[in-house]
């Protein structure tokens, strides 16, 4: 039997990477066998010439809204080339898509600490083009295909998430641009919001009731 996929989404210092560990130890203790996958960007291929561009001295820092001194991940190259750096993204995170497939064939619940809502939203921050998805056929098929999986989009006020990440590698503008393109894609796809600033317990609960294990 197919197995499902899971997938949670939003900015950095919003608390994907505890959730995705505490909802898979869940489904592991419902006796189901569970693989945690990481998917958003600078995957592989995008890395590797990211990492080149920065030993030849193409990099960018900034200064966060904590007023500390980040590296960017992002650079003028990346800007300049615009679609081709997207192409050059897509490629490198074909391969997983591919993983997660094969995972959800074996009959494993895939639980996607990160996926395709938080792929299309980062790109489009580093090539600085934030409706690039709307405006670009390979955009649209990536949402149609991020529409079959069930999402939930994790949130909390800008101040708890500077709080919990106080490098964040963006800028305010970035980060509010993030924002409101996860409740742009939230509002599409019917996805749940579940906000992240209440107790650790709470917040499961509301993760539990959607996901709903009872079912499986």
């Amino acid at each position: 039997m197919k197995g499902k996929a899971i997938a949670f989404s939003g900015i950095d210092g919003v608390g994907k990477t505890l959730y995705s560990k505490i909802l898979a130890y869940h489904i592991m203790r419902k006796g189901l066998r569970v693989r945690t996958v990481w998917v958003k960007s600078l995957h592989t291929l995008a890395y590797i010439l990211y990492v080149f561009l920065k030993k030849i001295g193409v990099s960018e820092q900034i200064v966060n809204p904590n007023n500390l001194v980040v590296e960017h991940f992002s650079n003028p190259v990346i800007r300049r080339l615009g679609r081709i750096w997207v192409f050059i993204e897509v490629l490198s995170i074909t391969p997983w898509l591919v993983i997660i497939s094969v995972y959800r064939l074996l009959g494993y619940t895939v639980v996607l600490d990160r996926y395709l809502y938080d792929f299309l939203v980062v790109v489009g921050i580093r090539i600085a083009r934030p409706l690039w998805f709307a405006k670009s056929i390979i955009g649209r098929v990536l949402y149609s295909y991020s529409a079959k999986t069930k999402t939930i989009v994790l949130d909390a006020p800008l101040k708890t998430v500077l709080e919990r990440r106080r490098n964040v590698e963006y800028t305010l503008s970035e980060l509010l641009a993030q924002k409101a393109l996860y409740k742009v894609l939230a509002r599409m796809s019917k996805a749940p919001i579940v906000l992240t600033n209440k107790t650790v317990e709470k917040t499961v609960e509301e993760v539990l009731r959607i996901v709903d294990l009872t079912h499986d």
